[in-house]
């Protein structure tokens, strides 16, 4: 499964690089922003994103299932939190556009999903660090 995740998010990627060129050359050649956002180009950018929080998603939900019997609950929460931070960027904004709803505070939690994400896998690096016999004997012999 993990090859087939790793094949799927190389191709999402091949495919937000001829987004973003293509975007860009239409940009180069004198249309303005909203001209390209209204474009085929456009929303092909924008679909492209959309498979970028797929990849993240799919990479976060291969994460727990490879990581949970030796972090449990904190691989839980350090996925979560990126599966929350990409669902509101990308897919609730989307979905509200077409009411005509625009915010920032979308990118602001998402913000504060990464900084939830970085603090727990910076926690299991620290509790790996503690229970690690070598780390326990330098701290004893260092008090």
């Amino acid at each position: 499964h993990v090859d087939a995740l790793r094949g799927f998010a190389k191709a999402s990627f091949v495919i937000v690089c001829i987004a973003a060129a293509f975007s860009l050359r239409l940009l180069t050649l004198g249309m303005s922003a909203a001209e390209v956002l209204d474009s085929y180009t456009g929303m092909a950018w924008r679909g492209s994103q959309m498979l970028m929080g797929v990849v993240e998603i799919g990479g976060s939900v291969a994460w727990v299932l490879a990581t949970y019997r030796a972090n449990g609950l904190w691989s839980v929460l350090g996925a979560s939190a990126n599966i929350s931070g990409w669902v509101v960027v990308k897919f609730v904004p989307t979905a509200f556009q077409r009411y005509g709803v625009v915010s920032s505070v979308a990118h602001r939690l998402a913000h504060y999903m990464q900084y939830l994400l970085l603090w727990t896998l910076h926690s299991l690096a620290l509790l790996r660090a503690l229970r690690s016999k070598d780390v326990i004997q330098t701290h004893a012999v260092v008090a």
